[in-house]
């Protein structure tokens, strides 16, 4: 099937946009667009600022402005809590400006 690497996400974000999904006879979880992005900002470095965040997410990650403007905000909004980390309170605080920004 493939090489799967797993990394530890915070337990009170875990459950939270988790879809099952079915391939042929084997069904999977996977993450919404939103977690998927969540899981990869905890991940990552701490960013404090808008700046670095925004270079973060359109340059270092490459993340197609328009396709950053699909995802769902508000549930972005919800998850980002839920990680406490220093990126996501920062990627919480600064959603609506990035959304504006990238229209």
């Amino acid at each position: 099937m493939g090489v799967f690497t797993y990394q530890d996400i915070p337990v009170q974000a875990f459950p939270f946009e988790i879809r099952l999904q079915k391939a042929g006879n084997r069904t999977f979880a996977m993450a919404s667009p939103e977690k998927a992005l969540c899981d990869k900002l905890c991940l990552l470095k701490p960013v404090r600022s808008k700046r670095e965040l925004k270079y973060m997410l359109f340059e270092d990650l490459r993340i197609d402005q328009e396709e950053f403007m699909n995802l769902d905000f508000p549930v972005l909004k919800k998850l980002c809590p839920l990680y406490k980390s220093t990126t996501l309170n920062t990627f919480g605080k600064v959603i609506g400006d990035l959304r504006a920004e990238s229209s």
